[in-house]
């Protein structure tokens, strides 16, 4: 009996660090998610020297979903739009509810148009964008185009 009294007392420690490496084990992952972007997002896009974080939309769902139904989006955050080459792009805003700016940037990664302050749309009959040949297009919140001074023929760094 004293030597399973013994054999207790020296598992008590071993659990309680098992449980304490386990929880920290759990916090670090929480910090990480936390602290990281997810992986469909480009890390390093650079617009203007100003680091952005945008979820990519590649394929034809994503792109037809883009930022819908979404109540806000943090500042230095948005989407980009990939496609397989430069053409002229026509974007919507139905059923988004956060205004937006729209950038169109070219193979070579140059803005060729921007289109600024775009409104929510919610009505059927939705005002189209066009745009001139692009292969990306980018949407952040509106206003920040401006903001850090944005124009046609910047160079978007994409990593």
């Amino acid at each position: 009996m004293k030597k399973n009294k013994n054999k207790n007392l020296v598992l008590i420690p071993i659990i309680i660090l098992i449980l304490l490496i386990l929880f920290l084990a759990i916090i670090f992952l929480l910090i990480q998610k936390l602290t990281n972007p997810p992986s469909n997002y480009f890390q390093s896009v650079s617009l203007n020297n100003q680091p952005f974080y945008l979820e990519v939309a590649k394929t034809t769902e994503e792109k037809s979903q883009g930022l819908m139904f979404r109540e806000s989006l943090p500042k230095n955050h948005g989407m980009i739009f990939i496609y397989n080459e430069d053409k002229e792009r026509s974007f919507w805003m139905k059923n988004t509810l956060i205004p937006l700016d729209l950038i169109f940037i070219s193979s070579n990664n140059t803005i060729v148009e921007i289109k600024e302050n775009i409104q929510p749309c919610e009505i059927e009959n939705c005002p189209s964008y066009k745009s001139k040949p692009a292969k990306y297009v980018i949407e952040i919140n509106a206003g920040l185009s401006e903001e850090i001074g944005l124009t046609e023929g910047n160079v978007v760094i994409l990593d």
